[in-house]
Protein backbone atom coordinates (compact mmCIF):
# COMPACT_ATOMS: atom_id res chain seq x y z
CA UNK A 1 0.00 0.00 0.00
CA UNK A 2 1.28 3.07 -1.00
CA UNK A 3 0.12 6.35 1.03
CA UNK A 4 0.68 9.59 0.00
CA UNK A 5 0.26 12.77 2.88
CA UNK A 6 -0.05 16.43 3.06
CA UNK A 7 1.91 16.70 6.46
CA UNK A 8 0.99 20.15 8.48
CA UNK A 9 2.61 19.54 11.81
CA UNK A 10 5.66 17.77 12.07
CA UNK A 11 9.33 18.51 11.00
CA UNK A 12 11.97 15.79 10.96
CA UNK A 13 15.58 16.14 11.64
CA UNK A 14 16.67 12.48 11.63
CA UNK A 15 19.68 11.27 12.65
CA UNK A 16 20.94 7.55 12.78
CA UNK A 17 23.39 6.17 14.92
CA UNK A 18 24.48 3.08 15.38
CA UNK A 19 27.33 3.30 18.03
CA UNK A 20 29.29 0.65 20.45
CA UNK A 21 28.58 1.56 24.14
CA UNK A 22 31.93 1.07 25.02
CA UNK A 23 33.36 2.20 21.72
CA UNK A 24 32.51 3.27 18.14
CA UNK A 25 31.11 1.38 15.04
CA UNK A 26 28.70 2.95 12.57
CA UNK A 27 26.58 1.49 9.70
CA UNK A 28 26.64 2.57 5.98
CA UNK A 29 23.89 4.84 6.10
CA UNK A 30 23.53 8.19 4.60
CA UNK A 31 22.25 10.33 7.06
CA UNK A 32 24.18 12.54 9.67
CA UNK A 33 26.04 9.95 11.88
CA UNK A 34 26.48 10.83 15.66
CA UNK A 35 29.32 9.18 17.36
CA UNK A 36 29.11 8.55 21.01
CA UNK A 37 28.15 6.25 24.21
CA UNK A 38 25.17 6.24 26.35
CA UNK A 39 27.30 7.02 29.25
CA UNK A 40 28.13 10.74 27.04
CA UNK A 41 24.59 11.79 27.23
CA UNK A 42 22.85 14.22 29.69
CA UNK A 43 19.74 11.71 30.34
CA UNK A 44 16.04 13.50 31.25
CA UNK A 45 14.25 10.41 32.01
CA UNK A 46 15.02 6.82 33.40
CA UNK A 47 15.62 4.08 31.23
CA UNK A 48 12.72 1.60 30.39
CA UNK A 49 13.11 -1.65 29.72
CA UNK A 50 10.40 -3.29 27.26
CA UNK A 51 11.95 -7.43 26.07
CA UNK A 52 15.63 -7.31 25.16
CA UNK A 53 15.21 -3.47 24.19
CA UNK A 54 16.43 -0.93 26.54
CA UNK A 55 15.25 2.85 25.10
CA UNK A 56 15.01 6.53 26.82
CA UNK A 57 13.88 10.23 25.84
CA UNK A 58 15.48 13.36 25.78
CA UNK A 59 13.10 16.33 25.42
CA UNK A 60 13.92 20.01 25.30
CA UNK A 61 11.27 22.82 24.71
CA UNK A 62 12.47 25.61 22.49
CA UNK A 63 10.83 28.85 21.46
CA UNK A 64 7.41 29.17 20.42
CA UNK A 65 5.66 25.42 21.35
CA UNK A 66 8.77 23.58 19.34
CA UNK A 67 9.92 20.39 21.15
CA UNK A 68 13.31 18.58 20.11
CA UNK A 69 12.46 14.99 20.84
CA UNK A 70 15.81 12.27 20.88
CA UNK A 71 14.76 8.61 21.52
CA UNK A 72 17.24 6.04 21.76
CA UNK A 73 17.21 2.55 22.16
CA UNK A 74 19.95 -0.58 22.50
CA UNK A 75 20.46 -3.95 22.79
CA UNK A 76 21.97 -4.94 26.67
CA UNK A 77 21.93 -8.49 26.12
CA UNK A 78 24.46 -10.75 24.83
CA UNK A 79 22.71 -11.76 21.33
CA UNK A 80 21.76 -9.57 18.68
CA UNK A 81 18.35 -8.59 18.38
CA UNK A 82 16.65 -7.80 15.09
CA UNK A 83 13.61 -5.92 14.65
CA UNK A 84 12.09 -6.04 10.82
CA UNK A 85 9.73 -3.02 9.43
CA UNK A 86 7.25 -2.95 7.19
CA UNK A 87 7.79 0.47 5.83
CA UNK A 88 10.47 3.12 6.08
CA UNK A 89 9.14 4.67 9.17
CA UNK A 90 11.29 3.09 12.14
CA UNK A 91 9.70 5.18 14.62
CA UNK A 92 6.89 6.22 15.66
CA UNK A 93 5.31 8.64 18.07
CA UNK A 94 1.77 9.27 19.97
CA UNK A 95 1.30 12.71 21.83
CA UNK A 96 -1.69 12.68 24.65
CA UNK A 97 -3.19 15.32 26.20
CA UNK A 98 -3.64 15.46 30.01
CA UNK A 99 -7.23 14.01 29.27
CA UNK A 100 -5.47 10.90 28.21
CA UNK A 101 -7.03 11.69 24.42
CA UNK A 102 -4.24 11.70 21.34
CA UNK A 103 -4.18 14.62 19.98
CA UNK A 104 -0.82 13.67 17.42
CA UNK A 105 0.59 11.13 15.81
CA UNK A 106 3.60 10.76 14.04
CA UNK A 107 3.33 7.95 11.67
CA UNK A 108 -0.39 10.35 10.50
CA UNK A 109 1.68 13.14 9.40
CA UNK A 110 4.46 12.19 7.61
CA UNK A 111 5.27 10.30 4.17
CA UNK A 112 5.38 6.33 4.30
CA UNK A 113 5.87 3.68 1.74
CA UNK A 114 5.79 0.06 1.94
CA UNK A 115 9.37 -0.95 2.63
CA UNK A 116 10.50 -4.13 3.90
CA UNK A 117 13.50 -3.11 6.17
CA UNK A 118 15.98 -4.98 8.91
CA UNK A 119 17.58 -2.61 12.16
CA UNK A 120 19.98 -5.36 13.32
CA UNK A 121 21.61 -4.43 16.77
CA UNK A 122 24.41 -6.06 18.30
CA UNK A 123 25.08 -6.50 22.30
CA UNK A 124 26.31 -2.52 23.04
CA UNK A 125 25.05 -1.28 19.67
CA UNK A 126 22.51 2.15 20.03
CA UNK A 127 20.11 3.14 17.41
CA UNK A 128 18.79 6.77 17.75
CA UNK A 129 16.58 9.27 16.13
CA UNK A 130 15.74 12.80 16.50
CA UNK A 131 12.12 14.58 16.39
CA UNK A 132 11.76 18.24 16.22
CA UNK A 133 7.32 18.56 17.00
CA UNK A 134 6.16 22.47 16.01
CA UNK A 135 2.98 23.85 16.50
CA UNK A 136 2.36 22.49 20.24
CA UNK A 137 0.34 25.12 22.26
CA UNK A 138 0.42 25.24 25.96
CA UNK A 139 0.04 22.44 28.13
CA UNK A 140 0.52 19.26 29.85
CA UNK A 141 1.30 16.15 27.01
CA UNK A 142 2.52 12.37 27.69
CA UNK A 143 4.80 11.51 24.80
CA UNK A 144 4.43 7.33 24.11
CA UNK A 145 8.05 6.46 21.63
CA UNK A 146 8.42 3.23 20.11
CA UNK A 147 10.00 1.61 17.36
CA UNK A 148 7.14 0.68 14.42
CA UNK A 149 6.57 -2.37 14.68
CA UNK A 150 3.20 -4.12 15.76
CA UNK A 151 4.84 -5.26 19.60
CA UNK A 152 6.15 -1.10 20.03
CA UNK A 153 9.48 -2.41 20.62
CA UNK A 154 11.36 -0.07 22.36
CA UNK A 155 8.42 2.12 23.89
CA UNK A 156 9.18 4.45 26.34
CA UNK A 157 7.27 7.56 27.64
CA UNK A 158 7.52 10.95 29.09
CA UNK A 159 5.29 13.41 30.73
CA UNK A 160 6.82 17.16 29.14
CA UNK A 161 4.79 20.41 29.83
CA UNK A 162 4.36 23.18 26.87
CA UNK A 163 4.68 26.69 28.60
CA UNK A 164 6.23 28.99 26.34
CA UNK A 165 4.29 28.38 22.71
CA UNK A 166 3.11 31.43 20.60
CA UNK A 167 0.09 28.84 19.30
CA UNK A 168 -3.58 29.11 20.07
CA UNK A 169 -6.27 26.36 19.59
CA UNK A 170 -9.15 27.46 17.74
CA UNK A 171 -12.74 25.95 16.66
CA UNK A 172 -15.75 27.26 15.16
CA UNK A 173 -17.68 27.37 11.94
CA UNK A 174 -16.86 28.76 8.71
CA UNK A 175 -18.73 31.73 8.01
CA UNK A 176 -17.56 33.38 4.67
CA UNK A 177 -14.26 33.32 2.76
CA UNK A 178 -12.53 36.25 1.47
CA UNK A 179 -9.28 36.56 -0.47
CA UNK A 180 -7.00 36.98 2.24
CA UNK A 181 -8.83 35.89 5.39
CA UNK A 182 -12.18 34.18 6.57
CA UNK A 183 -14.89 34.92 8.94
CA UNK A 184 -15.54 32.10 12.27
CA UNK A 185 -18.32 32.00 14.13
CA UNK A 186 -17.13 31.19 17.11
CA UNK A 187 -19.53 30.86 20.15
CA UNK A 188 -22.35 33.06 18.40
CA UNK A 189 -19.02 35.61 17.66
CA UNK A 190 -17.88 36.71 14.48
CA UNK A 191 -13.86 36.76 14.53
CA UNK A 192 -11.90 37.52 11.24
CA UNK A 193 -8.71 35.30 10.46
CA UNK A 194 -5.57 36.14 8.15
CA UNK A 195 -4.41 33.06 6.70
CA UNK A 196 -0.67 32.03 6.14
CA UNK A 197 0.03 30.80 2.77
CA UNK A 198 0.18 27.09 3.45
CA UNK A 199 -3.39 27.86 5.31
CA UNK A 200 -4.54 28.95 1.86
CA UNK A 201 -3.95 26.00 0.43
CA UNK A 202 -5.84 24.00 3.09
CA UNK A 203 -8.55 26.17 2.60
CA UNK A 204 -9.47 25.01 -0.74
CA UNK A 205 -10.50 21.64 0.62
CA UNK A 206 -12.75 23.08 3.48
CA UNK A 207 -16.39 24.67 2.40
CA UNK A 208 -18.36 27.37 3.97
CA UNK A 209 -20.57 26.41 7.24
CA UNK A 210 -18.32 23.49 7.86
CA UNK A 211 -17.51 23.54 11.69
CA UNK A 212 -13.02 23.31 11.73
CA UNK A 213 -10.45 23.67 14.33
CA UNK A 214 -6.82 25.44 13.46
CA UNK A 215 -4.03 26.88 15.33
CA UNK A 216 -3.47 30.62 15.21
CA UNK A 217 -0.99 33.20 16.70
CA UNK A 218 -2.23 36.61 17.98
CA UNK A 219 0.07 39.26 18.64
CA UNK A 220 -0.28 42.82 19.87
CA UNK A 221 1.25 43.94 16.36
CA UNK A 222 -0.70 41.55 14.07
CA UNK A 223 -4.42 40.37 13.65
CA UNK A 224 -5.13 36.95 14.69
CA UNK A 225 -3.39 34.23 11.50
CA UNK A 226 -4.38 31.03 11.17
CA UNK A 227 -1.16 28.83 10.75
CA UNK A 228 -2.54 25.20 9.78
CA UNK A 229 -6.14 23.75 9.86
CA UNK A 230 -5.94 20.54 11.61
CA UNK A 231 -6.79 18.18 9.36
CA UNK A 232 -5.03 15.81 6.76
CA UNK A 233 -5.68 14.63 3.09
CA UNK A 234 -4.18 11.23 2.75
CA UNK A 235 -4.02 9.44 -1.36
CA UNK A 236 -4.11 5.48 -0.63
CA UNK A 237 -3.37 3.64 -3.66
CA UNK A 238 -3.54 -0.38 -2.36
CA UNK A 239 -2.16 -2.98 -4.70
CA UNK A 240 -4.93 -5.09 -3.34
CA UNK A 241 -8.40 -5.61 -3.17
CA UNK A 242 -9.72 -3.45 0.30
CA UNK A 243 -11.44 -6.67 1.73
CA UNK A 244 -7.97 -8.33 1.77
CA UNK A 245 -6.65 -7.12 5.42
CA UNK A 246 -3.80 -8.23 7.01
CA UNK A 247 -3.54 -10.23 9.85
CA UNK A 248 -3.88 -7.58 12.34
CA UNK A 249 -6.58 -6.57 11.34
CA UNK A 250 -7.95 -9.72 10.67
CA UNK A 251 -7.53 -10.44 14.40
CA UNK A 252 -8.76 -7.05 15.53
CA UNK A 253 -12.24 -7.88 13.45
CA UNK A 254 -12.34 -11.70 14.84
CA UNK A 255 -11.66 -9.83 18.45
CA UNK A 256 -14.85 -7.70 17.78
CA UNK A 257 -17.46 -10.24 17.27
CA UNK A 258 -16.49 -11.76 20.62
CA UNK A 259 -16.52 -8.82 22.65
CA UNK A 260 -19.00 -6.43 24.37
CA UNK A 261 -17.82 -3.33 23.72
CA UNK A 262 -15.86 -1.08 20.69
CA UNK A 263 -12.58 -0.48 22.79
CA UNK A 264 -10.87 -3.30 20.84
CA UNK A 265 -10.31 -0.64 17.89
CA UNK A 266 -8.79 1.86 20.07
CA UNK A 267 -5.38 3.43 18.30
CA UNK A 268 -6.35 2.32 14.92
CA UNK A 269 -6.80 4.84 11.93
CA UNK A 270 -9.85 5.84 10.33
CA UNK A 271 -9.29 4.04 7.14
CA UNK A 272 -8.07 0.75 9.07
CA UNK A 273 -11.61 0.90 10.58
CA UNK A 274 -13.23 1.44 7.55
CA UNK A 275 -11.44 -1.63 6.11
CA UNK A 276 -12.53 -3.68 9.14
CA UNK A 277 -16.54 -2.18 8.54
CA UNK A 278 -16.21 -3.33 4.85
CA UNK A 279 -14.64 -6.87 5.39
CA UNK A 280 -17.14 -7.14 8.19
CA UNK A 281 -20.34 -6.24 6.15
CA UNK A 282 -19.00 -7.78 3.24
CA UNK A 283 -18.83 -11.55 5.21
CA UNK A 284 -22.69 -10.15 6.29
CA UNK A 285 -22.11 -10.16 9.95
CA UNK A 286 -24.38 -7.37 10.64
CA UNK A 287 -24.51 -8.52 14.25
CA UNK A 288 -20.69 -6.95 14.36
CA UNK A 289 -21.52 -4.11 12.07
CA UNK A 290 -23.36 -2.85 15.10
CA UNK A 291 -20.11 -2.73 17.13
CA UNK A 292 -18.75 -0.42 15.15
CA UNK A 293 -21.42 2.80 15.95
CA UNK A 294 -21.10 4.46 18.51
CA UNK A 295 -23.38 3.75 21.43
CA UNK A 296 -26.69 5.23 21.09
CA UNK A 297 -26.26 6.25 18.14
CA UNK A 298 -28.36 3.78 15.78
CA UNK A 299 -32.07 4.57 16.15
CA UNK A 300 -33.27 0.95 15.77
CA UNK A 301 -32.42 -2.34 18.26
CA UNK A 302 -29.55 -4.51 17.17
CA UNK A 303 -31.78 -7.15 16.48
CA UNK A 304 -33.78 -5.27 14.31
CA UNK A 305 -30.68 -4.15 12.73
CA UNK A 306 -29.76 -7.74 12.02
CA UNK A 307 -33.16 -8.75 10.61
CA UNK A 308 -33.15 -5.83 8.00
CA UNK A 309 -29.30 -6.65 7.39
CA UNK A 310 -30.57 -10.03 6.04
CA UNK A 311 -33.50 -9.18 4.13
CA UNK A 312 -33.43 -10.78 0.44
CA UNK A 313 -33.54 -7.52 -1.54
CA UNK A 314 -30.93 -5.61 1.08
CA UNK A 315 -28.81 -8.73 0.41
CA UNK A 316 -29.25 -8.80 -3.15
CA UNK A 317 -27.99 -4.90 -3.38
CA UNK A 318 -25.49 -5.47 -0.71
CA UNK A 319 -23.93 -8.22 -2.88
CA UNK A 320 -23.69 -6.63 -5.77
CA UNK A 321 -22.01 -3.24 -3.85
CA UNK A 322 -19.62 -5.63 -2.24
CA UNK A 323 -18.65 -7.38 -5.92
CA UNK A 324 -17.78 -3.36 -7.34
CA UNK A 325 -16.05 -2.38 -4.17
CA UNK A 326 -13.84 -5.41 -4.27
CA UNK A 327 -12.46 -3.35 -7.35
CA UNK A 328 -11.78 -0.46 -5.99
CA UNK A 329 -7.79 0.15 -5.42
CA UNK A 330 -7.52 3.84 -5.01
CA UNK A 331 -8.68 6.17 -1.85
CA UNK A 332 -8.70 9.53 -0.33
CA UNK A 333 -9.06 9.87 2.95
CA UNK A 334 -9.60 13.60 5.47
CA UNK A 335 -9.09 13.21 8.89
CA UNK A 336 -10.18 16.32 11.17
CA UNK A 337 -9.82 16.62 14.66
CA UNK A 338 -13.32 14.58 14.69
CA UNK A 339 -14.18 13.47 12.25
CA UNK A 340 -13.15 11.67 8.76
CA UNK A 341 -14.27 11.15 5.57
CA UNK A 342 -13.32 8.21 3.13
CA UNK A 343 -13.55 9.10 -0.78
CA UNK A 344 -13.86 6.33 -3.43
CA UNK A 345 -15.61 5.49 -6.61
CA UNK A 346 -16.78 2.83 -9.01
CA UNK A 347 -15.36 2.95 -12.41
CA UNK A 348 -14.76 6.80 -12.25
CA UNK A 349 -18.90 7.41 -12.12
CA UNK A 350 -20.34 6.38 -9.03
CA UNK A 351 -19.08 8.35 -6.33
CA UNK A 352 -18.89 7.75 -2.41
CA UNK A 353 -18.15 9.23 0.97
CA UNK A 354 -18.06 7.11 4.07
CA UNK A 355 -18.17 9.04 7.42
CA UNK A 356 -16.34 8.16 10.85
CA UNK A 357 -16.02 10.26 14.11
CA UNK A 358 -14.14 9.48 16.84
CA UNK A 359 -15.17 9.01 20.38
CA UNK A 360 -11.71 9.84 22.29
CA UNK A 361 -9.15 7.67 20.89
CA UNK A 362 -11.74 5.32 19.26
CA UNK A 363 -12.52 6.09 15.77
CA UNK A 364 -16.18 4.59 14.84
CA UNK A 365 -18.49 4.88 12.24
CA UNK A 366 -21.50 7.08 11.89
CA UNK A 367 -25.13 5.57 11.30
CA UNK A 368 -26.07 5.71 7.49
CA UNK A 369 -21.89 6.12 6.71
CA UNK A 370 -22.15 5.91 2.93
CA UNK A 371 -23.27 8.73 0.75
Amino acid sequence: MIREKRNFEFLLTLIVAVCMITGCGSLNVTQPVTVGTVNDKEVNEEEQVTGPLTSKLETLEQENGALRVLYQVWNETEQDQVVQFTSGLKVDMEIYDENGVLVRQYSDEVLSTQALEELSLKKGEIYEEEIIIDQLINGTYTLHVYLNVPERAGETSEQITIKSSIYNKGEGVISKVHPDLIEVTIESEQSNFQLTDFAKEQLLDLSEEEEISFIYTETEIEDKMIESFLYEREHILLERSPLELDQELIDISTHLIEADENSVLSGYQPFEVFQMYMYTQAGEDYGTMYKYYPEGSVDISKEQFVEEGRSGVNTVNQREFMSKFNEVREFEVITKERAATVLFTFNEEERFTFQLERHQNIWLVKPMPLQ
